[in-house]
């Protein structure tokens, strides 16, 4: 709680050990967003009326590694319009093996009155000689620009206020000598059938690679 008494979360955690079965957790919780919109952290993000924030992790550490997460937002009603933004439910799912490869799927749904946006982000790492390959992608069926950047909105926050002091110089920097990209291969795509923003917007076939 705050210092005025009010929620900003809750959390239920537990988990166990075997032998045979590795560390297994589980853990719900429950997020308060008004309430949490009045903490410095999201002194920057979007300010909410009303809203919550609900979901759920599940964690496997044993020879397989694994890490699964949900989180719907539902309620969310901007303060300054009092726009209803949408019910977002967003996935995550890590696995990992003792190869080193690791497997990662992020899916997003907005549904906005019946107006729905989904992504889907899929990422593979393997292991390769010195490095690692790459393969990625970005799809989705259908988006809505609107909806998404108001969700996004609500969270897109500085973790300190600005306050106008400027880095020192400790010294002469050296140049990196390689790429930071340079321990991987492979490639990331995307591709999305429709864009639209608005009822005066809209794009199909947006592809890249």
């Amino acid at each position: 709680r705050n210092a005025a008494r009010a929620t900003l979360f809750t959390l239920k955690a537990e988990a166990t050990q075997t032998p045979d079965q590795g560390t297994q957790a589980t853990a719900t919780f429950t997020l308060e967003i008004p309430a949490l919109a009045t903490q410095p952290l999201f002194a920057d993000a979007q300010a909410v009326s009303a809203g919550r924030a609900t979901g759920e992790i599940r964690a496997v550490l044993g020879a397989r590694r694994q890490v699964e997460a949900r989180v719907t937002l539902n309620g969310l009603i901007a303060a300054d319009s009092g726009h209803t933004l949408p019910v977002a439910n967003v996935g995550f799912r890590a696995v990992s093996g003792n190869n080193g490869a690791l497997s990662i799927q992020v899916p997003v749904l907005l549904d906005n009155a019946g107006r729905r946006s989904d992504l889907n982000f899929a990422l593979e790492l393997s292991p390769l000689g010195r490095g690692h390959s790459v393969d990625g992608k970005l799809t989705g069926a259908q988006v809505e620009l609107d909806d998404l950047l108001g969700v996004l909105g609500v969270f897109l926050a500085s973790a300190a206020p600005d306050n106008g002091d400027k880095p020192v110089a400790t010294g002469a920097r050296a140049p990196d000598t390689v790429a930071a990209w340079s321990q991987f291969s492979g490639q990331l795509l995307l591709d999305i059938k429709s864009v639209t923003y608005g009822k005066d917007w809209a794009m199909t076939g947006l592809t890249g690679a």
